[in-house]
């Protein structure tokens, strides 16, 4: 694994113009160099590894690989046993004294992350809110989704999504740092997942959530993120009308179509809780998903 560490990296850091591996100890140590040494490129390398070494079985997501600035000049990236040290061009490897850098990898704390998904009007963004309102309200962390898709007129730019012309895709597929690439109903999603990692290590009781709809979506994600759990939310065809019509859907039995694709979908396996999502009624599937939660927390 070591050599194929290594090439990655080369790679990597040829294509975005970041640096050059000035060391290497076999099975040990890789010294990399960095052009500019920033938060927004070391975090730039710690989404591509984790991303790409996670797609070939090396690592297991985000647990596998850490990251830590140690100063100004110098952080680290584990990934299982290996140390890639990164440093400024003005660093010479030889100046780095490996032997007095912290060796003991940290270890990610145990974490609750939830992937609420359900048909168009099932109720996700109700549940959602209901949650910020609980007694688990204060450690709820949601995060952005980049989007081609038109925006609705009630939602908000930069709120849940962030919506981008088509025409700049092509633009986000050549960036690295955004990954998850996924196409619904001729639209593209996709993640800057920086924050969520960043979170992941620092917030130990945070409850991470995301919204997924699709099998190919959560699959996307679960390579990154191993230990996701799926909370699907069903609920009748009439109650997914009544909503659709209430916040201005424009096209409701495109909708409704789509919306029984995603019930065909064949999840075995995927979904860990299922949720009934009645009309004006989310009480209790707020207090199943909290008893979930309390589960997952026991486990630990």
């Amino acid at each position: 694994m070591f050599e194929d560490l290594k090439r990655l990296l080369e790679d990597w850091l040829s294509y975005g113009g970041l640096g050059t591996i000035s060391r290497t100890i076999p099975d040990s140590h890789i010294v990399v160099n960095l052009f500019t040494f920033s938060a927004n490129i070391l975090h730039y390398l710690w989404v591509r590894l984790v991303y790409d070494l996670s797609k070939q079985g090396l690592v297991n997501g985000i647990l596998g690989i850490s990251l830590r600035q140690i100063n100004e000049n110098l952080a680290i990236i584990w990934v299982k046993d290996y140390r890639i040290i990164c440093c400024r061009l003005t660093i010479s490897s030889d100046q780095i004294e490996l032997g007095t850098i912290e060796t003991i990898k940290p270890e990610i704390p145990p974490a609750i992350t939830l992937a609420i998904g359900g048909p168009s009007g099932s109720g996700k963004t109700t549940l959602l809110n209901k949650l910020r309102l609980s007694v688990v309200g204060d450690r709820i962390r949601t995060y952005r989704v980049y989007t081609t898709r038109p925006r609705r007129e009630r939602e908000i730019n930069g709120s849940g999504y962030i919506f981008v012309d088509p025409q700049d895709l092509i633009i986000y597929r050549k960036n690295p740092r955004f990954i998850n690439f996924v196409e619904a109903r001729g639209y593209w999603y996709w993640t800057d997942p920086v924050d969520f990692f960043e979170s992941r290590w620092r917030d130990r009781d945070a409850i991470h959530i995301f919204t997924i709809t699709q099998v190919q979506e959560f699959l996307e994600r679960r390579i990154t993120i191993p230990d996701l759990q799926w909370i699907w939310l069903h609920a009748e065809e009439m109650d997914l009308r009544h909503r659709l019509e209430k916040r201005g859907d424009v096209d409701i039995e495109s909708s409704l179509a789509h919306n029984r694709r995603l019930n065909d979908q064949d999840r075995t396996d995927l979904v860990s809780l299922t949720l009934s999502t009645k009309e004006n009624d989310f009480d209790s599937p707020l207090q199943e998903l909290l008893g979930f939660v309390e589960t997952i927390q026991r486990r630990g």
